[in-house]
């Protein structure tokens, strides 16, 4: 079938490991899901195709205008963070990405309805940005989420330290 690939685990290669991951960037890149206090998933993609059990809200995490008119009624308990945007430096990434979630949280907040947010990291966040790939010490595998921070900036860091801000905030009102 065109634009399909069977994959014999058995029998993977490079080249499988690539297409692997090219299918799963492509899915998954810059889409952030969430479920409402009644069991709807709403789906925050730029430019996806909606599926039947999801309600599309197109936004633009880098507007944070246009990102809380357009969650002005979405009051999710659940937010699962999975976007990130790739930018010419890695203070460029710190700034748009950690940016993306402040301002997705500060539009999801006056409902009241978070509970839970997760953040879906990957091995940028056990290795360090691009350009500090292969210097330095890294830790042993397999990585923990408790790992100590490494000695460069990375992106991920300022996403959950504004993740830790919201929590901070919510304790301290509630």
């Amino acid at each position: 079938l065109p634009g399909f690939r069977l994959l014999d685990p058995a029998a993977s290669s490079e080249d499988d490991s690539a297409f692997l991951e090219s299918v799963r960037s492509g899915l998954f890149a810059d889409r952030i899901y969430t479920l409402t206090p009644r069991g709807a998933i709403v789906d925050l993609p730029r430019g996806a195709t909606p599926h039947p059990d999801v309600r599309p809200v197109r936004a633009d995490l880098g507007d944070p205008g246009g990102l809380a008119d357009a969650l002005a009624d979405v009051a999710p308990d659940f937010v699962a963070i999975t976007a990130w945007t790739r930018m010419e430096t890695e203070a460029e990434n710190i700034r748009v990405n950690g940016g993306a979630v402040r301002d997705l949280l500060a539009a999801l907040s006056p409902e009241g309805s978070l509970e839970h947010v997760a953040l879906m990291t990957g091995l940028k966040h056990y290795l360090g940005p691009f350009e500090a790939y292969g210097k330095g010490e890294t830790p042993d595998t397999p990585f923990h989420e408790d790992e100590e921070r490494l000695p460069y900036p990375n992106f991920y860091y300022e996403q959950e330290d504004r993740l830790r801000e919201l929590g901070e905030l919510l304790r301290t009102a509630g």
